[in-house]
C-alpha cells in the first residue's frame, strides 16, 4: 500500500502526526470492529475483516514513513522452462496396497462431506438466528419510536390547545380594554320622582389625537343647568356660543349629585355602569 492511499483511507492530511494517525486508526477500527460483530452474513464479515486488514496496513505505512509493496508477493504459479527433478527410489507397487486400504480411502471423501453439510448447517442456523435478532431489534426499536413520537403528538397538541385557549383570552382581554378605554356620550336617566341637580363633573376621554384629556366643570356650566327632569333621560356638554367646549364623551367619569336634601357622588368608568349606554338614577 502507498503513503498515498494510507492518507486516503485514513482521512488524513500528508503531515499528519503519529497522534493524529492512531486517533484516526481507533475512530476507524472501533466503527469496523462493531459493523462486524453485527453483520448479519458471511460476506459482509469478510467484507470488514478486509477492511480492517486495510486500516491495519494504512497504519503500519503511516508510522513507519515507509510504503508497503505488495508486488513481491511469492508467486503460486509454477516456473516454466526449469527440469522438473523426479526420482523413481522407493517408488512402491502401483498394486501393493491392500484392498482394505483401498476401500478405507473411498470412504474418507463421504465423511468429510457430512461434516462440511453439517458444518454449514450450523452456520445457516447461527446467521438465521443473527438476522431474527437483528429484525427483533430493528421492529422493537420502531415500536419504541412510534410510541415516543405518538406521545410527542399528544403533547404538542395540549400544547396547541392551551396556546388557543390563551390567544382568546388575550382577544378577550383586548376587547375588554378596548371597550373600557373607548369614549363614550354620558348619558343619565333619572328614574325618580323628583329632579336632580349636577352638582360637578369630571371627565376623563381621550382627545383627537389619542391623548388622555382630564375636564372639569360645575353643573351650572352644562346645558340646561346640569338640571334632569324625572323621568327623562340627560346627556351633558359644555357649549359656548357656537363653539363646543366638551361633547360629553368620557371613559372614567365622576359626578356630584342632589336632589332635594339628599347628595351623592358616583364614579367609575362609564362603560361598566352605564347599563345599556345609560346611567340609571334613582332618589
Amino acid at each position: 500500500m502507498q503513503k498515498d492511499e494510507a492518507l486516503q483511507l485514513l482521512n488524513l492530511k500528508d503531515n499528519a502526526t503519529s497522534e493524529e494517525i492512531v486517533a484516526k486508526y481507533n475512530e476507524q477500527y472501533s466503527d469496523y470492529q462493531v459493523r462486524l460483530t453485527n453483520a448479519p452474513t458471511p460476506n459482509l464479515k469478510k467484507l470488514y475483516q478486509k477492511n480492517l486488514q486495510e486500516l491495519e496496513e494504512a497504519k503500519s505505512v503511516l508510522i513507519s514513513g515507509t510504503d508497503t509493496d505488495t508486488s513481491e508477493l511469492v508467486s503460486k504459479t509454477p516456473v516454466y522452462g526449469s527440469k522438473p527433478q523426479t526420482t523413481t527410489r522407493n517408488r512402491p507397487p502401483v498394486n501393493s496396497a491392500p484392498e482394505k486400504t483401498r476401500k478405507d480411502t473411498k470412504k474418507e471423501p463421504e465423511g468429510s462431506r457430512k461434516n462440511i453439510l453439517v458444518l454449514a448447517l450450523i452456520i445457516v442456523l447461527i446467521v438465521g438466528i443473527s438476522g431474527s435478532y437483528f429484525l427483533y431489534t430493528m421492529y422493537d426499536g420502531g415500536q419504541k419510536e412510534i410510541a415516543s413520537l405518538k406521545v410527542d403528538k399528544n403533547k404538542l397538541i395540549e400544547e396547541n390547545q392551551n396556546l388557543s385557549n390563551l390567544v382568546a383570552e388575550l382577544e378577550g382581554l383586548k376587547k375588554a380594554y378596548n371597550d373600557i378605554t373607548t369614549n363614550h356620550k354620558i348619558k343619565i336617566a333619572n328614574k325618580g320622582t323628583g329632579a336632580i341637580t349636577i352638582v360637578s363633573l369630571v371627565a376623563v376621554f381621550k382627545n383627537d389625537e389619542g391623548k388622555w384629556e382630564k375636564y372639569e366643570c360645575l353643573g351650572r356650566s352644562l346645558n340646561a343647568g346640569g338640571i334632569i327632569k324625572p323621568g327623562s333621560s340627560y346627556s351633558p356638554e359644555v357649549v359656548r356660543g357656537a363653539e363646543v367646549i366638551w361633547n360629553g364623551s368620557a371613559i372614567f367619569y365622576s359626578l356630584k349629585l342632589e336632589s332635594g336634601s339628599k347628595k351623592i357622588q358616583q364614579a367609575g368608568f362609564y362603560n361598566d355602569d352605564a347599563s345599556e349606554g345609560v346611567i340609571n338614577l334613582k332618589f
